[in-house]
């Protein structure tokens, strides 16, 4: 079996006998992550295993840009075992939407890993993850807090020490969790803790000429500030993506200005949006509420837009709402980065009616024509 139209339409035969059982109410997962991700902290079979215990009955694997876990989920049969939720072909793109804080996240479902255009996509951003790291250290000599540190313990930072450091790790794909665990590995040596790299971002960025990005970063300081004074985060490298890549402050969008090192890059030669046009269905995935007005101009190659178990109330409200303006499949999905039950706490989320299954599997086999 290859992860093609073949593998697809198999899936697409176990929902339909699922459909068979006269069920009214299912549960889907179509949003998790393993350890093929850089983010990820959990096996495939690990994250398949606790699906199941939940009583998940179709998941799908979308690792971020790879579908190399389907290569583990073929070689070794996972997909045939009863043992296992019903496994549909996944992934979780990132695209650059100029209009959509410049770059957005797509869940790709029972495409043709075979497809030309598909394995081109995938290779274009494996070059954009590898144009990103020249531009972030090129931004490294611009950050102060990080130069301050280097000034005054002799430290250096450089994109050929990062490159062993990803080899050492194992991943291929150098994402910001890597970024922020090979930076931290260095600063912690030194005892320098996340507050105070906190303190020293808040300091320079007091000083920033830029109101706008100032003002971006200022608010973003004063979010970390309220959402992590009282836990233990003093030695969590993962903490200091917020502080040093803050979510839009990129030094790009303030080029009359000088830069002030943010790590936060849109633009890095990633795929178009546009470029998804290719084999599989399409899912925005995680929208952000004040953006959903975006999803309009995508509609003729948006098949669905997802319910994130990380979304607040009020942002999975507004989902809905869009949804069905737009006529839109609502996925649900827990992104899941880790075997733990905390995203899974509430299992009445994942529900999802026959109608509505009926309604993705019918979805599903028009992708498929398509291509």
């Amino acid at each position: 079996m290859h992860l093609d139209k073949r593998f697809s339409e198999l899936q697409l035969k176990k929902i339909e006998k699922l459909l068979e059982m006269g069920k009214d109410l299912y549960k889907i997962d179509l949003h998790i992550h393993t350890n093929y991700s850089t983010d990820g902290l959990q096996t495939v079979v690990q994250a398949l295993k606790k699906a199941k215990e939940k009583g998940v009955e179709i998941v799908s694997i979308t690792d971020h840009d790879s579908i190399a876990a389907y290569r583990e989920i073929l070689d070794q049969k996972i997909y045939r075992s009863s043992e296992y939720p019903i496994i549909i072909p996944g992934i979780e793109f990132t695209v650059s939407y100029p209009r959509y804080n410049g770059r957005c996240h797509i869940l790709k479902y029972f495409y043709d890993g075979t497809n030309n255009s598909f394995q081109q996509n995938i290779l274009q951003n494996e070059q954009a993850f590898r144009n990103r790291v020249v531009v972030w250290f090129e931004r490294i000599r611009h950050n102060e807090t990080l130069q301050f540190y280097s000034k005054k313990y002799g430290i250096t930072y450089s994109k050929d020490d990062f490159e062993l450091f990803l080899k050492k790790k194992g991943n291929t794909i150098p994402d910001y969790p890597l970024l922020m665990e090979y930076l931290f590995s260095i600063l912690r040596e030194k005892g320098i803790t996340v507050w105070d790299i906190y303190y020293k971002v808040q300091e320079y960025n007091a000083n920033d000429m830029c109101t706008k990005r100032r003002y971006k970063r200022d608010q973003a300081l004063k979010r970390f500030y309220e959402k992590y004074h009282d836990q233990e985060i003093a030695r969590n490298y993962k903490k200091i993506k917020p502080l040093l890549a803050p979510l839009d402050v990129d030094d790009n969008n303030y080029s009359e200005f000088p830069s002030s090192g943010s790590l936060s890059i849109n633009e890095y030669g990633q795929i178009p949006i546009t470029a998804l046009k290719n084999t599989g269905m399409n899912v925005f995935a995680h929208p952000d509420r004040n953006k959903l007005e975006c999803i309009d101009e995508v509609l003729d190659f948006i098949w669905g837009i997802e319910l994130n178990a990380h979304s607040d109330r009020k942002t999975n409200a507004d989902i809905l709402k869009k949804a069905k303006e737009q006529s839109l499949f609502l996925t649900r999905g827990s992104d899941k980065h880790s075997a733990t039950d905390e995203f899974y706490e509430d299992m009445g989320f994942y529900i999802v009616t026959r109608k509505e299954l009926a309604r993705f599997v019918e979805m599903a086999h028009k992708s498929l024509e398509n291509k």
